[in-house]
């Protein structure tokens, strides 16, 4: 059985508070900011999904010896970014949930369209 270890890079003013890991489809659990998940896993080449607030990140993993990943906000794109010290991660794919994207334009656009009346 491997181990791989994630670690949530240490951010200040993060918004998203919690990222929720799945291995293979099943959840393993969610991560905050700073902390450290050691995830046991009996398949050599495993998908490693993280999940937050309509911003996925999916890694198809080829596991060694060694299994450390670093995952942080990447705030100037605004998805989960990863590091990849020992070079286990085969392709990553992310997604993006635009649902989430069009209710916030939503009400930003009502808030905005009521200033503008008041004015």
């Amino acid at each position: 059985m491997k181990t791989i270890n994630v670690k949530r890079s240490n951010q200040f003013f993060v918004v998203h508070s919690q990222i929720r890991v799945l291995l293979d489809g099943d959840d393993v659990g969610d991560i905050k900011n700073g902390e450290t998940k050691k995830i046991q896993c009996e398949n050599q080449n495993p998908v490693l999904r993280f999940e937050s607030t309509g911003k996925n990140l999916e890694l198809h993993l080829n596991l060694k010896e060694t299994n450390n990943l670093e995952i942080y906000w990447n705030r100037i794109l605004g998805n989960i970014g990863f590091k990849d010290p020992n070079h286990i991660v085969e392709s990553k794919k992310r997604e993006i949930n635009w649902k989430n994207y069009l209710l916030i334009l939503a009400v930003f656009s009502v808030v905005l369209f009521f200033i503008i009346k008041l004015l």
